[in-house]
Order: structure tokens, then C-alpha cells, then sequence
């Protein structure tokens, strides 16, 4: 090859080097690389030092309706005076009547720690202001032997992965007021967010029952010397995060805080490298890739870059159990990018009858399906795939109202003209379009080619369709032609892809129980008034949009209980967030069967209000039997 044509090479991949670690720098794919490094986690055994004292359903169910009176914690005190720490993840910010009775327990104990927490807001003669400390009462915060932090720190992913050891500068985090009580030594961490190095999936730490340990009975010796943590695990209280161990269960905040000081006190930290060395890495896997697939053929040097990327994958695992983190998404990306484009710069000339056939049947078929099928003629054939795949299904409200006052060829046009911009949009963000079904329109993501972001590219269509429909509408009434709107329904599920039919004539299309799931949710928007309804699957795997959640149902044909949502908007976009908080409250009180309580926040202000309203009343004059929050549909 060349020297100039190998410098070319180098120089494209130079560029590639630079693009991408701009966008490690502005963090695009953070939250993509975040849920990668997650599978790193765990794989630890907890230490038997750390204790946890679990407020939990069990606890509330014998003791009583929490918030409990302070005497309970009196109680526990007596039990594990013994400890070397006991820690309170409770706030214990509001007087009480035995406020006293626990202070003076908590002297008496001399090792108890109290946690703070940095609340949203505060208001003051009836004005709202920025955020606040929120402390223990004056005659508890007093007798402790010192307070903390509690508050964990959620990433955009909705993981909670790290604290923040000095919110403000004026305490520390739980965590590390623990770790410091405990061994008598001060922490050596002076960075803001400290990562967490979770021991494993929830519920590895010892636990006991609140109510379990406060009986006369109790052995309470097996706390001596230890650290105790206190604090709820009762899914009722909610103080409940995902972690990146959790593997679908969420962990208490309280064992997050063990986590924490476990990561502490065993000094397996972790520790983000620096970017310049992850640029230093970029430079060395895309130029070894330009003199890669200069010196073989495409398949060897995919070949030998794919066993190159596997093996950086394993050694990041091994620096990750050292505690180092470097990363794992980026250097196989720019890899990958550096050579596409080095393939694509030296295959620069494509056949041209192949470019005319591709032209000619994209007007038909999803240029994707005509990719596959051009690099793989073996597709051509029956059979299926079992895929992940996030199905689409649309229809028109009042189309038969519409069709009525049209001719049949200005009816035709009217639909083509709609169909024909959908149609752009999903192509546009990556989709399949499947079949249209009169003025229904099927389409799915995933599938044939695997898509990771492919619940967001179903929302992102979702609402640029009804953005273009709302710019149509109002162009076909200054045409004065009658217009309508869509309803939508998305579901995230394995479904069968592929191509069904006969020999003589076959789809490429899906199949299965997902399909049909989308297909209900679209249907039952006229219930609900909405637009756009989303399963709970298709939610779980986006975190780009605001979304407001419905209902418990049984949609027609099913008997598992499906939990819905309406997707409202894209995040920053603006919407009535007191509207939607305010029916969450009320679908809260109905799912637990609070019917009257729900009908008195309710507002009659838009669909799903009007229908939880219609349920509410229907409810309190039937009053059901066993109410476990789902309603059965009877209706497509």
C-alpha cells in the first residue's frame, strides 16, 4: 500500500480519535458506558463488622404504624449497648413527645450517630426558597456522638453508584462520620463523589429484624463491638434505590450506606483515570487499526480487532478489581469507528446496478431490511429469530367520520399525505415499518439489526409524529380539510422477526405476545384520553422522557396485570408537572383502594382525570371484593 494512502489512513483516524473524545468529554454515551461498568460490580464478601437493622414490613406489622414513637429506639439501645457504632439512617427531624427518654439513651450509649439530610426546599412565611440542612432535634443532635450525610447520589440513569462525601462543607457523608467512629481514624478521601464498590447484589449484609431484636430473648452479644446500621427496608417506606448490583431489586439506602463504608474500610476504592490517558488510548487502538487494515484484508483485521477488543475488555476487568476504572464502552468504539472508516475510505466505490436496485426498492421496503438482504441473500428465505424488539402500533381516532365527508380520491390523498410523513419519520429514526393496516401503521426497532437504544428511538418517533401531525393538521384546516389525531401504543418484548408467509409471497415481520400487548395499548388510549401509552418494559429501557404512570390493567386477552404509562414529553421540555404529580398522588390512594380520598385531589383536567374519576365513583358504589389495584378490560 501506499505511504500516502496509509497517512491518509492515520489522518482519518486521528480525526475519529479527536471527535469521539470530545464526546467522552461532554459525556454522550456516560450513561451507556455507566450500565457496562455496572455488570463489573460485586463478586465481594461482606464484612462481618457491619450489621444492619432493618425497619422492615415485618418490624412495622408487629410494632405498629410507622412513624414510630422514640421509646421503640430506647428499646434498642438497651439491646446493642454494646456495639461500637450504632448509626441511625432515620431522620429524626420533628420533636416528639419522648424526646427526652431517647436523648438521654442515646448519652448513655455514647456511640450512636445520627444522620443529617440536604432537603429539596423550605418554606418561609409562605414563600419557597432554596435548599436546607435538615437536622435531628436540638436534644437528640446534641447527645450523639456525631451526625452525617445520608444523601446517596442517583446518576441520570436512575443508579445510584456514589456519595458525595462533603455536601457543603460543614459535615461529612454517613458513611465516612461511620468508618472514622469506628476505627478511630480520619478518612484520607478528599474528592467530592466517592464511588461506591458495591460487595454484591442486595441483601448480602447480616440482617435482623427491628422487632426480632428488641425481644427480651435476643442474643444481643452478636453486636458487640460491631457497627450497627439502622434503617428501613420496608418497601412501604421507600427508601429504596437501584444499584449496580441490583440485577432488577432494588437496595435499601441503609445497606447502600454498608456498601459505602465496607468500600471505606477495606480501602477498595475506586478511581476514574485520567481522560488524558484514555485519549492516549484512543490514539493507540484507532492508528493501530489504520496500519491494521492496511497490511490485511477486511475479514483477518476485523478479525484480529475484535480479538484486540475482547482482550482490553478482560484487562479492564482486572484493573477494575484493583480499582482502577478505564473505559470499556470508548476504546472499543473508537476502535470499531476507526475502522468502518478506513473500510469505508479504501471501498470507497460502491456497484452501481446495486445502487439502482437499492433506490428503486427503498420506496418500499425499510432501506435497512434491503441492507440485510443485499449482504445476505441467505435472509431470503422462511423462518424466524426470537429478538428483543420495541413494537409500534398507531391508528386514527375518528377516521370513519373523516372518510365520510371526503370523496374516496381526496380521502386517498389525505391518507397518503399522512402516511407519507410517519412513514419518513420512522424510517428516519431507524425503524421497520411493518404493514399498514388501512390507517393503522405497525412498525418495530431491534429487529432485523440489533438496536441498544431502541425504546428511545420508539419514543423519539412517537412524539416528532405527533409534532408533524399537529403542523398538518393545522395546514389541512387553512385547506379546509378535515382532520383527526392518532393514538399510539409501545411495547419493549422478545417477539419472532423474521419472514412469514409462502414461498411464493412472504413479510419480513414480528410475531408473538408482545406484539400484541402494543397493539391493546394503542387501543385503549381512547380509555384513557391520551396519545401515546407505553408498557412498564418499554419505560425500564429509557431514561430520556417524562412519563406519567396510568393504571394496573388487564388488557383484553391477557390475564398477567400489566402496569402502563403515558409518555408525556422529552426531558426539559416543558408540561404541567403539578397536574401530573397530583394524579400520581390519586392513582396512588386508588391502587390503594382510597377511592374517596383519590376523588378529592382529583381534578377533572384531562383524560386520564376524567377516567380515574369515572373509575373512582364506579368504584365507591361497587365496592370490590378483593381490590388488589388492576382493572380488567373488557374493551380492546
Amino acid at each position: 500500500m501506499k505511504k500516502s494512502l496509509l497517512l491518509r489512513l492515520l489522518l482519518l483516524s486521528f480525526f475519529i480519535s479527536v471527535l469521539l473524545f470530545g464526546f467522552f468529554l461532554i459525556g454522550i454515551f456516560s450513561g451507556v458506558e455507566m450500565q457496562l461498568l455496572d455488570n463489573y460490580y460485586g463478586g465481594y464478601e461482606p464484612l462481618d463488622d457491619i450489621v444492619i437493622v432493618a425497619i422492615d414490613d415485618k418490624s412495622i406489622q408487629e410494632i405498629g404504624q410507622w412513624p414510630w414513637k422514640r421509646n421503640v429506639y430506647v428499646d434498642l439501645l438497651e439491646q446493642i449497648e454494646d456495639a461500637k457504632v450504632v448509626a441511625f439512617d432515620i431522620g429524626f427531624y420533628e420533636t416528639s413527645d419522648d424526646d427526652a427518654e431517647f436523648a438521654e439513651a442515646i448519652s448513655d450509649s455514647a456511640n450512636v450517630i445520627l444522620s443529617l439530610e440536604h432537603g429539596n426546599f423550605y418554606i418561609e412565611d409562605g414563600d419557597l426558597y432554596g435548599t436546607e440542612t435538615l437536622t435531628p432535634v436540638p436534644v437528640l443532635y446534641k447527645e450523639a456522638i456525631d451526625v452525617g450525610y445520608v444523601n446517596l447520589v442517583t446518576d441520570n440513569d436512575g443508579v445510584t453508584r456514589a456519595v458525595n462525601l462533603n455536601i457543603k462543607g460543614d459535615h461529612e457523608s454517613f458513611s465516612e462520620v461511620v468508618y472514622e467512629s469506628f476505627l478511630g481514624t480520619s478518612s484520607l478521601h478528599t474528592e467530592n463523589r466517592f464511588l461506591i464498590n458495591y460487595v454484591d447484589r442486595p441483601g448480602t449484609f447480616t440482617t435482623y429484624s427491628f422487632n426480632e431484636v428488641i425481644q427480651d430473648d435476643f442474643d444481643s452479644s452478636i453486636f458487640d463491638g460491631k457497627i450497627v446500621l439502622v434503617g428501613a427496608t420496608a418497601q412501604s417506606l421507600r427508601d429504596v434505590f437501584f444499584v449496580p448490583t441490583s440485577k432488577g431489586e432494588a437496595m435499601a439506602g441503609v445497606e447502600i450506606h454498608a456498601n459505602g463504608i465496607q468500600t471505606l474500610i477495606t480501602q477498595r476504592t475506586l478511581q476514574v483515570q485520567s481522560p488524558w490517558l484514555i485519549f492516549l488510548l484512543f490514539l493507540c487502538f484507532s492508528l493501530a487499526t489504520s496500519v491494521l487494515i492496511s497490511a490485511y484484508k477486511f475479514i483477518k483485521s476485523g478479525i484480529i480487532l475484535f480479538v484486540a477488543i475482547i482482550l482490553y475488555i478482560f484487562v479492564t476487568i482486572m484493573l477494575f478489581n484493583k480499582g482502577m476504572i478505564f473505559s470499556i464502552l470508548y476504546i472499543p468504539l473508537v476502535s470499531i469507528a476507526a475502522y468502518s472508516a478506513n473500510a469505508a475510505y479504501l471501498a470507497h466505490f460502491l456497484n452501481k446496478e446495486k445502487k439502482k436496485v437499492l433506490g428503486a426498492f427503498e420506496k418500499y421496503v425499510s432501506p435497512v431490511i434491503i441492507k440485510q438482504l443485499l449482504d445476505h441473500p441467505e435472509y431470503m428465505k422462511l423462518g424466524g429469530t426470537r429478538k428483543e424488539i420495541t413494537l409500534f402500533f398507531s391508528d386514527i381516532r375518528g377516521f370513519t367520520s373523516v372518510s365520510e365527508k371526503l370523496s374516496p380520491e381526496d380521502l386517498v390523498s389525505l391518507l397518503n399525505e399522512y402516511l407519507s410523513e410517519m412513514t419518513k419519520i420512522i424510517i428516519d429514526k431507524g425503524g421497520v415499518v411493518d404493514k399498514f393496516m388501512g390507517d393503522a401503521i405497525m412498525a418495530f426497532w431491534g429487529a432485523p439489526i440489533k438496536q441498544p437504544n431502541q425504546a428511545t428511538l420508539a419514543c423519539e418517533t412517537s412524539l416528532e409524529m405527533l409534532d408533524k401531525l399537529d403542523k398538518l393538521r393545522k395546514d389541512w384546516k387553512k385547506r379546509g380539510v378535515p382532520s383527526f389525531d392518532i393514538g399510539i401504543g409501545l411495547n419493549t418484548g422478545d417477539a419472532v422477526t423474521g419472514n412469514m408467509g409462502s414461498y411464493q409471497r412472504f413479510d419480513y415481520t414480528a410475531m408473538g405476545d408482545s406484539v400484541n400487548l402494543a397493539s391493546r395499548l394503542e387501543g385503549i388510549n381512547k380509555i384513557y384520553g391520551t396519545r401515546i401509552i407505553v408498557s412498564i418494559y418499554t419505560k425500564r429501557k429509557t431514561h430520556n422522557f417524562v412519563f406519567r404512570e396510568l393504571d394496573k390493567v388487564k388488557v383484553k386477552g391477557k390475564q398477567k396485570p400489566e402496569i402502563i404509562y403515558e409518555l408525556i414529553c422529552r426531558k426539559g421540555d416543558s408540561y404541567d408537572k403539578e397536574k401530573i404529580e397530583t394524579f400520581e398522588k390519586a392513582l396512588l390512594l386508588y391502587y390503594h383502594g382510597k377511592f374517596k380520598e383519590a376523588l378529592e385531589i382529583l381534578s377533572n383536567v384531562d383524560g386520564p382525570s376524567k377516567n380515574l374519576i369515572k373509575r373512582c365513583k364506579f368504584l365507591i358504589k361497587n365496592p370490590p371484593k378483593d381490590w388488589d389495584g388492576v382493572w380488567t378490560m373488557t374493551t380492546k
